[in-house]
């Protein structure tokens, strides 16, 4: 790759001048093309394309390991590793490792003092426990409650989050675990969680 195909914007490297070309649209203020549903806009046809897919509840890029669909192929490539184990982007100053470059960048935060304390602003008004996002002081927040919203469909054990059932499925009715998964995942995809 040569440096003419590098993103001023952003310094990405591209593969050829199309794909830079393509690239550049991202940057672009003028958004061009428009959803018919719900007017939103975007710089790419390739966005506006996989905008619509969440519309229409259409998932074109399937998992070969469990069948979960994706619409977005990057979506579904980093899902697959989960199935495989690969984490390639690695942390230069520990042995952690990621599956997504934005979590390696939002780790590497961590190794830098002043940043960390940045990053934890999302303060527990109970015990004052600091988390890096309103995601993690919502689950923290599971901690200070009695709240047990997901309930077990072998046994009716109730827990509050949705990974302790997994693991409860898992260990105390393994031969459930797999249509369970499988049920819960194919339930995620019809409201779109991805």
């Amino acid at each position: 790759m040569e440096d003419r195909n590098q993103c001023e914007h952003c310094f990405k490297k591209l593969s050829s001048t199309s794909a830079l070309m393509q690239h550049l649209q991202i940057h672009s203020k003028d958004k061009i093309w428009k959803c018919s549903l719900c007017n939103k806009t975007f710089a790419q046809k390739a966005k506006l394309i996989e905008h619509q897919y969440r519309h229409d509840g259409i998932y074109p890029f399937i998992c070969e390991h469990c069948g979960k669909g994706f619409y977005q192929k990057d979506r579904l490539k980093t899902h697959e590793m989960g199935h495989t184990g690969e984490r390639p982007y690695k942390c230069d100053e520990c042995p952690l490792s990621f599956r997504r470059k934005y979590e390696l960048n939002k780790h590497k935060k961590t190794h830098n003092p002043n940043e960390k304390d940045k990053m934890l602003k999302h303060v527990c008004p109970i015990c004052d426990k600091k988390n890096y996002s309103p995601s993690d002081l919502k689950k923290h927040m599971l901690k200070h409650s009695d709240k047990r919203t997901e309930q077990c469909p072998f046994c009716e054990k109730m827990f509050k989050e949705k990974y302790t059932l997994k693991s409860h499925i898992l260990i105390h009715h393994e031969a459930g675990f797999n249509e369970f998964s499988k049920e819960l995942e194919t339930a995620e995809n019809k409201v779109g969680i991805l």
